[in-house]
């Protein structure tokens, strides 16, 4: 078999040949450099972002803007971290903040808590009032006793009487905390029986009495020492005192006092001069006014004629107030005329109720419109 002849190469496909092959290894390491030159420098480029991105997490962002939330004050400020006012953080809030919040729910702070109940105010003549019957539209009388106390066994026989009768006890008498006890616990209504001075200079109202010669301090401390003898009372009434009663400087103190406690002044209208009524009145403190004497003569008809007078009066004004004292022919004529009240038409009320029923009608006169003049 012939061989076939070798194709020869021009000296120029020869050189081009050999550049190729030595050329080769060259541009192998030089891709290679290059990859790795590409991978230290991508390298280099990441780290220095993410150098540079740290900075700007850890740099404190500058005055009057801040990205996040602001860092909350210490409760306990020291000097070298004065707390800041709140509505300056306030005001350097992003918005974004401002909208969390708004959308947050609210705080027991952005929440003021209700204000407390006001509390209903009871004076002590409402406290210890004794329970009133019902009237049923009947006129009302109210029976006081003075002088109760220095006679123990009398003044067991004016709390035998049926209820409700109101008790003024002396306050110079003694064992007045078992007396008042057991007159309220056979539903008696209590006064404070307070010694005035009278007009007639011989004539001793007894001991602590309140007399127009003395200054305001010595009136306030005797007055103060005969409310301190018993509690459970509704208020006082004056034993004698024409004279003081008259004294208008000298009944103002008495009627603070009574009116910063919470009591009411019944005026037994030992003067007609008395300013008692009027002076309440200006001062708002819960009053009364005796309507008769029944025992001025110790006469048996005497005081039935009284009690009939107590009931004229009632009959005509829609109540009375009668006063009596612990005698024993009041204190028989007295439990004769209660049992036969209710089939005259009348019915017994302690004094407070009487009171109760005044403001009542003062409260409504004083709602009605009033009609034009002219």
């Amino acid at each position: 078999m012939a061989r076939k002849p070798r194709k020869r190469q021009s000296r120029r496909s020869g050189r081009r040949a050999g550049v190729r092959l030595r050329f080769t290894p060259f541009l192998r390491r030089l891709s290679t450099r290059a990859g790795v030159l590409t991978t230290v420098c991508l390298a280099i480029v990441v780290g220095a972002a993410l150098g540079y991105g740290l900075g700007l997490l850890n740099r404190e962002p500058p005055k009057g803007t801040i990205a996040t939330a602001p860092k909350q004050p210490s409760v306990y400020p020291t000097r070298s971290q004065p707390q800041r006012p709140q509505h300056q953080v306030r005001k350097a809030r992003a918005p974004a903040d401002k909208a969390a919040l708004e959308k947050s729910p609210p705080t027991e702070a952005k929440t003021p808590p209700a204000p407390p109940p006001v509390p209903t105010v009871e004076h002590a003549w409402m406290r210890n009032a004794v329970p009133a019957p019902e009237s049923g539209g009947r006129p009302a009388i109210a029976i006081v006793i003075d002088d109760v106390g220095l006679n123990v066994t009398r003044t067991r026989q004016v709390v035998s009487l049926p209820a409700p009768v109101t008790l003024a006890f002396l306050t110079y008498a003694e064992h007045l905390s078992q007396q008042t006890a057991e007159a309220r616990a056979a539903g008696h209504e209590l006064l404070v029986h307070f010694p005035m001075e009278p007009l007639d200079p011989a004539v001793d109202p007894g001991p602590n009495a309140l007399l127009t010669g003395l200054d305001e301090a010595e009136i306030a401390k005797r007055l103060r020492w005969g409310l301190s003898r018993f509690d459970g009372y509704v208020g006082i009434n004056n034993h004698m005192g024409s004279r003081f009663t008259t004294a208008e400087a000298q009944m103002s103190v008495v009627l603070s006092e009574l009116k910063a406690r919470g009591l009411l002044f019944l005026d037994s209208a030992t003067s007609p001069a008395s300013v008692g009524a009027r002076m309440s009145r200006e001062l708002d403190v819960p009053h009364a006014v005796r309507d008769v004497f029944l025992d001025n003569s110790k006469d048996r008809e005497a005081i039935r004629s009284s009690l009939a007078l107590l009931e004229e009066r009632a009959r005509r004004y829609g109540q009375a107030i009668g006063i009596g004292h612990p005698y024993e022919e009041t204190i028989e004529e007295i439990r004769r005329w209660v049992n036969g009240v209710r089939d005259r038409g009348f019915v017994l009320v302690p004094l407070t109720a009487l009171i109760r029923r005044n403001a009542a009608a003062e409260s409504k006169l004083s709602a009605a419109p009033r009609k034009p003049s002219g």
